[in-house]
């Protein structure tokens, strides 16, 4: 399963970021972030791609899931931009 980190701001990103890593089922394919330098460096420590934009992480099909954690007040926003009907 690929799921995709979406927000480097929460302080408890690279702590999820690495509870996926650890999944033998899942797969940390690649992290996104509002603010791009904060969300290269920590995709750089966590040795994903950095995804500079979102539209492109929530539409792509290969992705199975996306863990946000993004600030708190872009929560709303990114859950209503994913893509519809998600795959079971």
């Amino acid at each position: 399963m690929k799921i995709a980190v979406a927000g480097a701001w929460h302080v408890h990103t690279a702590e999820y970021a690495k509870a996926i890593i650890k999944n033998p089922k899942a797969e940390l394919c690649c992290l996104w972030d509002s603010d791009q330098a904060r969300g290269r460096q920590a995709a750089e420590k966590l040795g994903v791609p950095f995804a500079p934009d979102i539209s492109d992480v929530l539409n792509d099909p290969e992705i199975d899931g996306i863990c946000v954690t993004s600030a708190t007040s872009e929560h709303t926003e990114l859950l209503r931009r994913r893509r519809s009907p998600l795959r079971n």
